[in-house]
């Protein structure tokens, strides 16, 4: 299954408003059309989670709840 470019992007702006450097740094679609694999959104979402650790405020995990909602992902 492929996430849609502009949800990707939107999922990595919301984890970048709440502080993640990764997802800042997290692969850049090119807008070829056809979506980007769903392990990049699992991927993105893990490395925030785990750049965000123990000491997580509510907000960001909010962000991480609003981008694999965005992106369309339960389980990362």
């Amino acid at each position: 299954m492929s996430i849609s470019e502009h949800s990707y992007k939107r999922a990595r702006a919301i984890l970048v408003q709440a502080g993640s450097k990764s997802a800042g740094k997290g692969h850049d679609p090119h807008g070829g059309g056809g979506g980007v694999p769903e392990q990049w959104g699992r991927n993105l979402l893990r490395e925030a989670q785990d750049e965000f650790g123990t000491n997580m405020t509510q907000a960001q995990a909010d962000a991480l709840r609003r981008a694999a909602k965005e992106m369309g992902i339960t389980e990362w």
